[in-house]
């Protein structure tokens, strides 16, 4: 997969992402948006990883780096913590899960967003 390819999708789901959420308080009436998010969510986990990898390979050369990597890994473990959760035992999201997904959801169109944009600069 070419860098221009990856950098579109991760780009697209930081769109997709930050619409339905964003949006979805406006519709969740009409539709049940927890299918949306389950599939959006293999899409947070592929960013994740990606800003992570992005990340600690421009910190070898760049240590101004270093906080985005740490960052997109704190990210990354609040995400797996809450999707693993939700994916064990259901939907039902008590207060403190129903913040972290809106703590994860934030910083994910900002670091996936700021990785997209980088990978985007040759």
């Amino acid at each position: 997969m070419t860098r221009k390819t990856l950098t579109v999708l991760l780009g697209l789901a930081v769109v997709a992402v930050f619409t339905h959420f964003v949006f979805s308080p406006f519709y969740d009436s009409m539709v049940d948006s927890g299918p949306i998010w389950n599939v959006l969510n293999w899409f947070i986990a592929a960013g994740i990883l990606i800003s992570i990898v992005v990340s600690a390979r421009a910190r070898r050369t760049d240590q101004s780096e270093e906080p985005l990597l740490c960052v997109a890994v704190a990210l990354g473990i609040l995400f797996c913590w809450n999707w693993f959760n939700e994916l064990v035992v259901g939907d039902e999201v008590g207060t403190v899960r129903a913040i972290a997904w809106v703590v994860v959801n934030t910083l994910f169109v900002v670091i996936a967003g700021r990785t997209s944009i980088k990978l985007w600069k040759p």
